[in-house]
């Protein structure tokens, strides 16, 4: 639901039943969960805080507004991935963001 306030969501591939249980699933081996959530998961023993991806802001837009942005002025476009790409990249950026990480999960990518 939409809040004028900031929002913190999870996302992560944590398929516990804990992790389940706080969770909703956003495509198919990717789901989203609360801060809270998150640490119910890891405090269950399930997850290590780095396996989750944190969002943290406010969004959202009037229907008319996004669909003269998508439609009319081109701002956004719609792309196919399935859950392992966007795993896959989100895992990168925190590589590039993190050169001690980058090493110990010996990423490839290219500085």
């Amino acid at each position: 639901p939409f809040s004028d306030y900031p929002q913190v969501m999870c996302l992560h591939s944590v398929t516990t039943e804990p992790a389940m249980a706080v969770s909703d699933c956003v495509l198919p081996g990717i789901f989203v969960t609360s801060f809270d959530g998150a640490q119910e998961i890891v405090q269950a023993g399930d997850a290590d805080p780095s396996d989750f991806w944190i969002f943290c802001g406010i969004c959202g837009w009037e229907t008319s507004t996004f669909y003269q942005e998508m439609h009319q002025e081109g701002l956004w476009h719609i792309v196919s991935a399935d859950s392992e790409t966007i795993l896959e990249e989100l895992n990168m950026l925190r590589c590039e963001e993190d050169e001690e990480l980058a090493v110990v999960q010996n990423c490839d990518i290219d500085h």
